[in-house]
């Protein structure tokens, strides 16, 4: 099969014909050395890594990078997972679910991942395609969908508000007011959260919290750029 870029309506499709330009052919190479296909074209950077290796069908894999405007789209609905009895919430944990517990160690989330048994080429392109034509909706979908996870699961601490807003923050510069996303959900506990991170840090340890500097850093610089910065359209 091969995933084609048509320049007339700047769209992945796996039809040939027109202005359509061939960018990548699926394969049966066998193993990782031997299973990195990486192209370039127009604001998309896409890479696709393969490990086909029949003597262990069990370690076989496709996973899929796709940068718009050098930013990586991952699924990030897939961050907040149950884990035992607890739910856990992080970046890393997408690589938990498209891996698997024991499988992903030292390895980063992806924005695709088929591994054995349920390695498909076409379902693989097709998913390109869907993600590519339209990673402005893939995207807000996603983050309504994690969105919609934290309220069920009642996280709402802060660091559970600091770790949304590094995940969902970086594609600002991606989509036009894609803050209008996020900004119901968060206005709802941002002050909360920052007053509950100080109230730790005052009954704490100078030793013990530094660490957490980071999440007050996240939590403030929202409230600067959609309260302070703009309060009058609130």
């Amino acid at each position: 099969m091969t995933l084609y870029y048509c320049h007339d309506n700047n769209k992945f499709t796996l039809n040939s014909g027109g202005s359509c330009e061939a960018v990548f052919s699926t394969h049966n190479r066998e193993g990782k050395a031997n299973g990195h296909d990486e192209f370039v074209i127009g604001k998309y950077r896409i890479v696709i890594e393969t490990n086909f290796y029949p003597k262990n069908k069990s370690r076989e894999y496709i996973r899929v990078n796709i940068y718009v405007k050098g930013i990586q789209l991952l699924p990030i609905s897939l961050a907040c997972r149950l884990a035992d009895v607890n739910y856990h919430f992080s970046e890393h944990e997408i690589s938990f679910v498209e891996f698997g517990a024991g499988k992903n160690k030292g390895i980063p989330p992806f924005t695709i991942v088929q591994c054995n048994p349920n390695i498909d080429w076409n379902m693989l392109l097709q998913m390109i395609c869907t993600i590519c034509n339209d990673y402005e909706q893939w995207v807000i979908e996603q983050t309504l969908l994690l969105e919609e996870k934290l309220e069920k699961y009642h996280m709402h601490s802060f660091v559970h508000i600091a770790t949304f807003i590094r995940i969902v923050r970086k594609y600002d510069q991606l989509i036009t007011n894609f803050n209008d996303v996020y900004t119901p959900f968060l206005n709802k506990y941002c002050f909360c959260a920052m007053k509950n991170l100080l109230n730790y840090v005052s009954s704490t340890k100078a030793c013990e919290i530094q660490h957490k500097r980071d999440e007050g850093d996240y939590i403030w610089t929202y409230i600067k750029d959609f309260w302070l910065s703009n309060r009058k359209s609130l």
